[in-house]
């Protein structure tokens, strides 16, 4: 197992191999300007570079870019999501969805959605597009590539998820979460959370709910009852959250700490301080692997403390952990 760091500084622009027996780096790869994220399909890594505006393909197997595989995409690239055999890489300025043949590695249509659009989900054949500027949710056919319908959500609707039979979408301006069926398309429920909901992830039949403000908090969410459970105070400015067993990890992007969430109790746990600000987490097994503006850092959730401090290189952002 691998994990492969994307490193966002400016002038960078590469990706680091982390062999995760040893915790050591084995590999740096270059790629486009500023990657931000990526997507992974068989021994492929399909890497989105924002300010290059494109797309990088690397081999898993070999940890190289195919170099003859550099996709221009002609607008700042936001978010990838791989479905079947495409790749969907939504972009701003301007804002439409490039839609890659994965067969051929090849740019097969571009799709103009909203000026701003952000966040992909999918149900069935469609998949839901939140517009970050328009307050609209768009839903493409996958089938013939077209947009069908465009959905009136709450105001700068970013973060997206489907659980079960209903499409989550976090408004970040207006401190509520639309709840879509997709079988009509329309929103069923509004839930109000707190300042600025930014990224939302399920566990089990729970909704947790990143707040990004400073003062941070997390609002949990029963999605059998509908109803908001509790709000968890965590540090400032939360950016993302992880889970392993019982606990949930939240990364406070302008606090040098991670908050601890006891699942059974949805109550704060701990806190581990840490010496940079982290930005990104994610598990394999009981270690966490964490991306701090200067280094990887490993976290033993069994106790949870950082064991283990790896250098990388500038302003890692995103992990992503490769077979």
């Amino acid at each position: 197992m691998k994990a492969y760091v994307l490193n966002n500084g400016l002038g960078d622009n590469t990706v680091s191999v982390i062999d995760t027996l040893s915790d050591q780096i084995i590999k740096t790869i270059q790629v486009g300007s500023r990657p931000t994220h990526m997507a992974l399909a068989g021994s492929k890594a399909y890497v989105i570079n924002a300010l290059s505006n494109d797309l990088s393909i690397v081999d898993t197997e070999t940890d190289s870019v195919l170099a003859d595989k550099t996709i221009a995409l002609g607008g700042s690239p936001k978010r990838i999501k791989i479905f079947e055999s495409k790749a969907y890489i939504t972009t701003s300025n301007p804002g439409r969805v490039c839609i890659i043949d994965l067969n051929t590695n090849l740019l097969d249509k571009r799709i103009f959605t909203g000026e701003m659009p952000r966040h992909l989900g999918i149900f069935g054949s469609k998949m839901y597009i939140t517009d970050f500027s328009s307050g609209y949710v768009s839903v493409l056919d996958i089938s013939n590539g077209k947009i069908i319908k465009t959905i009136s959500v709450g105001k700068n609707p970013l973060g997206i998820i489907v659980l079960f039979n209903k499409i989550y979408i976090a408004n970040f301006s207006n401190k509520t979460i639309s709840v879509i069926d997709p079988s009509y398309d329309r929103v069923i429920y509004t839930l109000s959370v707190r300042d600025n909901p930014y990224y939302m992830t399920p566990n089990g039949e729970q909704i947790y709910v990143v707040n990004q403000n400073e003062h941070g908090s997390i609002s949990v969410i029963d999605s059998l009852s509908m109803k908001v459970l509790k709000h968890i105070s965590v540090g400032q400015f939360p950016c993302h959250i992880a889970f392993w067993k019982t606990n949930a990890y939240v990364i406070n992007g302008l606090e040098q700490t991670i908050s601890v969430i006891d699942l059974t109790t949805n109550a704060l746990a701990k806190t581990i301080f840490l010496e940079y600000s982290p930005k990104f987490i994610v598990f394999l097994g009981f270690k966490g692997y964490v991306a701090t503006s200067s280094n990887i850092l490993v976290l033993d959730s069994r106790k949870n403390v950082i064991t283990q401090r790896i250098p990388i290189r500038a302003f890692p952002t995103y992990i992503e952990l490769i077979p």
